[in-house]
């Protein structure tokens, strides 16, 4: 078991580098022979490094007089300040010396600048924590282009759609609206096709974006994702299916892409 605090007043310190060279020897001869500092270090070593390679973090911008604050209160005398009688002492104040000095000794200072590497290290060992749990930053955060289709009914009825179509790392993201389309029968569901040319019953040429339904005014609004080739699978449709967990297109076209022009 370690003979000191545990971590070692020093250890924030000799990770950050900021001890002095006698205090950096004094540690690595205390290091050579303490299992737990040891591996404290080893946890922490590729910190520095880290913090150089993170995106910007904000802190809040009193939190350098806040630490210090505190520091300074933790160093202050517990017991309240009282007035001294001078008929008690003779008619002389008590020594200065039998004052607790306020001056900032040697060991005071090594005591302060290692509460502030802790902080920092502290502080720095979650911001990169959170920083590897969200993973990189993209470079570019805004949301990726895209185009929109207009669906129409096959058979020129009301029903209609638009769907905007991006193609995402995730595979092929569709915001589809569509109105005047009655809820499906109990027992049926509305799919949403990739579609590719000469598809039909007979030889499909599609892949399913998912299952919706509408509402009782034959709206709906949804976002589908399916992993779909845009070169091949360059349309959209949306059929009337079974509701029974096959997959496999079987039931009538409700809505079509609206050809050009």
């Amino acid at each position: 078991m370690a003979e000191h605090p545990v971590p070692h007043p020093d250890l924030a310190g000799y990770v950050l580098n900021v001890l002095e060279p006698g205090e950096t020897r004094a540690f690595e001869a205390h290091l050579a022979g303490c299992g737990p500092c040891h591996a404290e270090i080893d946890e922490l070593r590729g910190l520095p490094a880290l913090l150089t390679t993170g995106a910007p973090v904000d802190l809040p911008a009193d939190l350098q007089a806040r630490t210090f604050a505190r520091i300074h209160a933790s160093e202050r005398p517990s017991a309240p300040l009282r007035l001294v009688d001078p008929q008690r002492h003779n008619g002389q104040l008590p020594h200065a010396g039998s004052r607790r000095s306020s001056r900032l000794t040697p060991d005071r200072r090594r005591r302060l600048l290692t509460a502030v590497a802790a902080t920092v290290l502290l502080i720095a060992a979650s911001v990169v924590a959170v920083l590897q749990l969200q993973g990189p930053v993209p470079k570019d955060s805004a949301a990726p282009a895209g185009f929109t289709l207009s669906l129409i009914a096959p058979d020129s009825g009301p029903q209609r759609g638009d769907a905007l179509i991006q193609d995402t790392p995730a595979g092929r993201v569709v915001q589809l609206r569509v109105t005047d389309l009655p809820p499906p029968p109990p027992g049926q569901r509305y799919t949403c096709w990739f579609v590719g040319p000469g598809d039909s019953l007979a030889r499909p040429n599609r892949v399913a974006a998912g299952s919706f339904t509408t509402d009782s005014r034959g709206h709906a609004q949804v976002t589908l994702t399916g992993a779909a080739a845009p070169q091949r699978f360059a349309l959209l449709g949306v059929t009337r299916e079974p509701d029974d967990g096959n997959p496999q297109y079987r039931g009538p076209k409700v809505l079509v892409t609206k050809p050009p022009g």
